[in-house]
């Protein structure tokens, strides 16, 4: 009698398990991978396509992706210590009021050990919002502090 070898996995590959890696041989994104969409839109535009992609933004008014990264984190921040997220833990702790110079909703500096991280939300967003003015941090609505928050960073 001849034996059999009988599979006892899969042949190919599931792509729903997650296979534990070292840290270390993960490569963090890049700025370069992430505007993709818009650097191909923007070459779209036949007088445009042989300029550089800085240039293509600021020739079609477009913000860079810092910009609107940092927006973006800013509104989210606006949202969390204005009460519109209705969230149980202290994400973003608010600096002691003795400790204040500027805007009444500074935010707690905290100390990280790690470059990892020091690149999540609560502790990114710190230094943006410490110096951002008064009137742009105690803007009514959140139409209203996206258009001061503009204001500002165009000047």
């Amino acid at each position: 009698m001849s034996s059999k070898c009988a599979l006892v996995g899969p042949s190919r590959p599931r792509w729903g398990i997650r296979v534990p890696t070292p840290l270390g041989q993960l490569a963090p994104p890049t700025l370069k991978d992430f505007p993709r969409p818009w650097r191909r839109a923007t070459k779209l535009v036949t007088s445009l396509r042989d300029m550089s992609y800085q240039k293509r933004l600021q020739a079609l008014h477009l913000p860079s992706l810092v910009y609107r990264r940092h927006r973006g984190d800013m509104i989210e921040v606006y949202k969390f210590i204005h009460g519109i997220y209705k969230s149980g833990h202290n994400l973003l702790p608010l600096a002691p009021s003795s400790a204040l110079r500027g805007h009444i909703y500074k935010l707690k500096k905290r100390h990280c050990c790690t470059q990892l991280k020091s690149n999540f939300f609560s502790f990114r967003v710190v230094n943006l919002w410490n110096n951002l003015p008064s009137d742009v941090v105690s803007a009514p609505s959140v139409n209203a502090f996206k258009e001061r928050l503009d204001n500002h960073w165009k000047e």
